[in-house]
């Protein structure tokens, strides 16, 4: 939407507008005549304004939302309340994220305790029991290396052979029924079950008892001796700089989860980002929401402003801190005062024309200002308190040069004088140089030296 510049002149000497003067050509010889409008060139009041339309708007506005689905609890707020910075305003069910908060803080005092654990170094206790179980993988190892002894291996024989005679027993209980249909399941059966796994087992014993040990089970008792070792002297070193920096790894990352889970704990609560009004509450208690789903709208009404599209051909005109004159539709009768605070630096076009966005900043007011409210401003880019001024329609420009002139009638003939322009609009334009205080201009196109017949008669 292009925006115009207008001009408001107050004319403080009298501007003689509407003079007629009777017109006779030089060299024509029919008497007809023609009237001319002129103007006395006069001093006034000039403002120049750039004029633009916009809504008003709140300093802050925001869209609030939950960062994690929930389901609506509570809502603190009713619309049309005034919040303070940080306020709640609606809470989700936070049972299963309080659990989890507390889960993360016992795994943080685990880590922490681990930590100061590996500061202080082993108890006497914990070598105690460090050496104790190295002596005993040695003890079993080294009897696994010397075999089993004679008695043992008389024990085993003689279990294989206790075995065996139980195993005969069974079997022969179990043939003397196997001509029945139900020997399967009879208790003779399961006897013979029985004893053969026994006789088997104390025949596997025997075996082993005999063969002596074996290459994997001597590497086996070997791995635990080097096991119990290693624990032994670690217990017994000071702690090293990278066992405490482990440990205090693993403090750091339960610390980040309890943090991580406190935050999350605290997104199951809406809270106003700044002092405000609730404008909207778009969730009721139960509801289920997804996140990123508008909750709560508030907006800072502490001061308002008015974001306009300033015309290209204008926008140069355009300083901070320029004086805007504000009229609402809904208060027609209100003056209110605002001042431009900031300039876009990038242009939108639209439809071919390029705007520049402008923000006016709403100066205090008891005004009943409302969000939404239509507005039109009127930059005040330009003052003269006294400047020559005339009509623009009174202007020419010379179609070879592009300069600007006007007819100025002096001593009954006119002269084509160029000028100097200033401030300029739709009606009035500043004359920085050309014709001089008080001389009349002729508005109505007449060429240069062409005489006037006054009123009076001629000259």
């Amino acid at each position: 939407m292009k925006r115009k510049t207008i001009v408001i002149v107050a004319i403080v000497a009298a501007v003689a507008v509407g003079a007629f003067f009777l017109v006779r050509a030089v060299g024509r010889s029919d008497s007809g005549t023609a009237q001319a409008e002129t103007v006395t060139v006069a001093r006034g009041a000039l403002t120049q304004v750039v004029n633009a339309t916009g809504n008003v708007a709140p300093a802050q506005r925001a869209t609030l939302s939950f960062e994690i689905s929930g389901r609506v609890l509570e809502i603190l707020v009713d619309e049309g309340d005034v919040v303070q910075k940080g306020q709640p305003l609606v809470r989700l069910d936070a049972t299963d994220l309080e659990l989890a908060l507390r889960s993360a803080e016992a795994s943080l005092r685990a880590a922490q305790a681990r930590y100061e654990q590996t500061k202080a170094g082993p108890s006497k206790e914990d070598i105690a029991a460090a050496e104790a179980s190295l002596a005993s993988a040695i003890a079993s190892y080294e009897k696994l290396k010397k075999g089993p002894t004679a008695d043992e291996v008389a024990v085993a024989k003689a279990n294989v052979e206790r075995a065996e005679a139980v195993l005969k027993q069974a079997q022969a209980a179990y043939d003397r029924i196997a001509w029945r249909g139900d020997a399967g399941a009879s208790p003779q059966a399961l006897q013979l079950q029985q004893a053969t796994i026994d006789y088997q087992t104390a025949l596997a014993n025997y075996r082993v008892a005999t063969a002596g040990p074996s290459e994997s089970a001597l590497k086996a008792a070997e791995a635990q001796i080097a096991q119990a070792r290693a624990n032994l002297e670690r217990l017994k070193r000071t702690p090293s700089p990278e066992d405490l920096a482990i440990a205090q790894s693993q403090v750091d990352s339960a610390q980040v989860a309890v943090d991580q889970a406190k935050r999350r704990l605290d997104s199951a609560v809406l809270r106003a980002p700044f002092a405000g009004v609730v404008e909207k509450v778009s969730v009721d208690v139960g509801q289920l929401v997804a996140a990123g789903t508008p909750a709560v709208v508030i907006a800072d009404t502490s001061a308002f402003h008015i974001m306009v599209a300033v015309d290209e051909m204008d926008v140069a005109l355009v300083r901070v801190g320029q004086v805007a004159r504000i009229a609402l539709d809904a208060l027609p009768d209100t003056p209110i005062q605002g001042h431009v605070d900031r300039i876009g630096l990038a242009g939108s076009q639209t439809t071919g024309v390029v705007t520049y966005d402008v923000r006016i900043a709403v100066d205090p007011t008891d005004a009943p200002l409302r969000t939404g409210m239509s507005a039109t401003i009127d930059i005040v880019v330009a003052e003269k308190a006294d400047a020559l001024v005339l009509p623009n329609r009174a202007i020419r420009t010379d179609e070879k040069t592009g300069q600007r002139y006007v007819q100025v009638l002096r001593n009954g003939q006119v002269e084509q004088v160029y000028i100097k322009p200033g401030i300029r609009d739709e009606r009035y334009t500043e004359i920085l140089e050309g014709p001089a205080e008080g001389e009349t201009v002729v508005i109505t196109t007449i060429s240069s030296g062409q005489q006037l017949r006054s009123l009076f008669g001629p000259r």
